[in-house]
């Protein structure tokens, strides 16, 4: 009998004579897993459960609306538009959401909003000051519009008392390089398990023991 035969075989029967303890040690590592993925499970489910639309109430002014004769100046058009986040362009705004001034002459296209029982399409228009005054509001064509509509500002908002402030947005709605920074950051293997790492949770464990 060769020496790899004779290993193989002393193996085969100190597993048959210690079978019972080393089930039971298996047993008792399957069951300490699902232990640490029932308290893993449950931490989650607590901290999220119920909380989803637990969103702060958001405070909006009334929606901007300037019209030919109304007191104003470029500079007071441009700061409503800033805080908006519109963007400033050096030519003519060709699309929603950015302006152009060139002295006394505001040009913006405004945005699609939805106002109670309203909804606004955004459009391009020109608004021209003189003497302190709104002197004209125009299309691009030259033709007089009756007023000048920008959508609500944020003013504020009133937290709960978890003091979150939160916005729900939809998965295909956020930048690739986000997901990506936050999966390598958080987890990598999100995609390849059941919704717990085991690996990764013990790791934090040993690391707050560590510590």
């Amino acid at each position: 009998m060769t020496t790899s035969s004779r290993r193989r075989l002393l193996l085969s029967l100190w597993i048959s004579r210690h079978r019972l303890a080393i089930l039971s040690l298996v047993g008792a590592v399957l069951l300490a897993g699902l232990g640490v993925l029932a308290y893993f499970t449950s931490v989650v489910v607590s901290r999220f459960e119920g909380h989803r639309w637990n969103l702060p109430s958001r405070i909006y002014s009334d929606m901007f609306v300037l019209r030919p004769g109304d007191g104003g100046a470029p500079e007071k058009l441009v700061a409503k538009l800033e805080r908006l986040l519109y963007q400033a362009d050096a030519d003519a705004p060709s699309r929603a959401g950015h302006f152009r001034r060139r002295d006394n002459v505001v040009e913006v296209f405004t945005r699609d909003f939805r106002y109670p029982g309203k909804d606004f399409r955004g459009s391009p228009a020109r608004v021209e000051f003189a003497g302190g005054k709104v002197s004209a509001v125009l299309d691009p064509s030259g033709e007089p519009l009756p007023a000048l509509v920008v959508e609500p500002e944020r003013l504020g908002s009133v937290f709960s008392e978890e003091f979150q402030d939160r916005t729900l947005v939809r998965l295909e709605d956020l930048p690739q390089v986000l997901k990506d920074a936050v999966l390598v950051t958080e987890d990598r293997d999100f995609y390849r398990h059941a919704g717990v790492s085991i690996r990764r949770s013990v790791g934090a464990v040993l690391s707050n023991i560590r510590r």
